[in-house]
């Protein structure tokens, strides 16, 4: 697979970018879990537990912000939940980081891609309910250990510092994290 540079774009345009795509870039996967459904719903976007939310698992380096970096808005589910960045111009969710520079992970929303294709059919999915309110998982293990081996390649190489999210000098987001109230997005 060759790299392709893959348009993304929030909903009314002001925020957009570029992805780049190729061999090992990243994970196409699902994520069935309640924050992830909650809080596309948040942003407006239909979802739940059952169809998930389709992601992109890869580094923040690859992803580039053309335009509207000022809308950049962050938000949490909870204090310590996971760093949800969106584009405050739309409410647009654009995806999901750690909470420190250097685990450089990224999970971008599929839906701000107007053709996701690029990114690959998901084998990974995480989170599916089963009855008697257990989770199963499928080919969990090989998406962890990919996002762990880019996460440690990026650390190595320095390109944990090339990120559109934090400030690499004080390790800090480029926007105040806001805790989202208690019941949003739920259904």
């Amino acid at each position: 697979m060759s790299v392709t540079d893959l348009p993304w774009s929030c909903r009314c345009g002001a925020t957009h970018g570029k992805l780049e795509v190729g061999r090992g870039s990243g994970t196409a996967a699902v994520c069935h879990c309640e924050s992830c459904t909650r809080a596309q719903r948040h942003f407006g976007v239909d979802a739940s537990q059952a169809e998930g939310v389709a992601v992109f698992q890869t580094t923040p380096d690859r992803f580039t912000i053309m335009d509207g970096a000022e809308n950049l808005g962050l938000a949490r589910l909870s204090p310590k939940g996971a760093y949800r960045w969106y584009a405050r111009c739309c409410n647009t969710q654009l995806g999901v980081s750690s909470t420190t520079p250097k685990f450089a992970f990224f999970s971008a929303v599929q839906t701000i891609f107007p053709d996701p294709a690029p990114l690959g059919k998901a084998r990974t999915h995480a989170f599916v309910q089963q009855p008697g309110g257990k989770v199963k998982h499928t080919r969990l293990m090989p998406a962890i250990i990919a996002l762990l081996t880019r996460s440690v390649t990026a650390l190595t190489s320095g390109n944990w510092r090339d990120t559109p999210f934090f400030d690499v000098e004080t390790g800090q987001p480029i926007a105040p994290p806001e805790v989202l109230p208690k019941g949003a997005g739920s259904a």
